[in-house]
């Protein structure tokens, strides 16, 4: 569509934009790109919100610059709304395949046709992110701000790079789903075990490597209707090993055998 088509070229473009010499002809834009970047700032960080050509430093133009809403460093949505452009212009090394409606001037609870922004809460929050839409890049750390996503799922795409730790953040999710892709590095099994509320997580046709052990926090995280300490049911990956032991066991299948103590990630 054309809102796709423009948006594409937007982010081919927006880095070569000459910010300094628009801020010196409108003084009063010119204000408004410092609040909001010192407002964005805090969630990125200087580094990577002024490097130059970053998924960073493009959605704070693209919220500057193009974004119909206007918003400025004060509105409710700010955050959100830019991690959204953040996670655009980290999966955008190929064009997707369909048009979800991003980037338009729609509320981002709009951004969605056949996947995206699947359902949002009352107040307008996400919770809910399924994207298999021939994604290829990073996931970014920013993803960690989307504190009320019940689920994230970005299987089936060319997604390469780690599994930030940042993920831990997402308290409310139940359900993660990043199968077939081309994800590295370990497992922030440590960082997960915060997720609380997670039942069900696909890891595998990816290249993780490391140990995801029985002991640890993510596991601990098990359904367990005696000693109820979380709700997860589900783990699959790719296992090298698979350990077993007489202990508790976790009712909990990595390709089809019941996981009993601790499992290899397959690299």
């Amino acid at each position: 569509s054309a809102s796709f088509a423009a948006a594409t070229v937007l982010l081919d473009t927006l880095n070569l934009r000459p910010i300094t010499v628009e801020l010196e002809n409108n003084p009063i834009e010119g204000e408004r790109y410092y609040q909001l970047k010192e407002s964005l700032v805090a969630i990125s960080g200087e580094e990577s919100i002024n490097s130059p050509g970053s998924p960073q430093q493009r959605a704070l133009d693209w919220l500057a610059y193009n974004d119909g809403l206007k918003l400025d460093h004060r509105a409710p949505n700010l955050i959100q709304r830019y991690v959204l452009v953040v996670l655009f212009c980290s999966t955008t090394e190929l064009q997707w395949h369909r048009d979800l409606q991003w980037l338009t001037d729609a509320h981002e609870c709009e951004w969605k046709a056949e996947g995206g922004i699947r359902s949002c809460s009352e107040n307008r929050e996400v919770t809910d992110i399924s994207l298999w839409n021939n994604l290829k890049g990073t996931i970014p750390t920013e993803i960690g701000h989307l504190t009320k996503l019940q689920v994230l799922y970005l299987a089936r795409n060319q997604l390469y790079g780690t599994l930030p730790t940042e993920i831990g953040q997402l308290t409310d999710l139940t359900y993660l789903g990043l199968q077939h892709n081309r994800l590295s590095g370990e497992i922030p099994a440590e960082y997960m075990g915060k997720m609380v509320k997670l039942r069900t997580v696909y890891l595998e046709k990816n290249d993780f490597t490391g140990t995801i052990r029985r002991i640890g926090p993510l596991c601990q995280l098990k359904f367990d209707a005696v000693a109820p300490r979380g709700v997860l049911r589900e783990i699959n990956s790719d296992c090298k090993t698979l350990y077993h032991g007489d202990s508790l066991r976790f009712p909990v299948v990595v390709a089809q055998i019941a996981f009993q103590h601790e499992m290899q990630v397959n690299r």
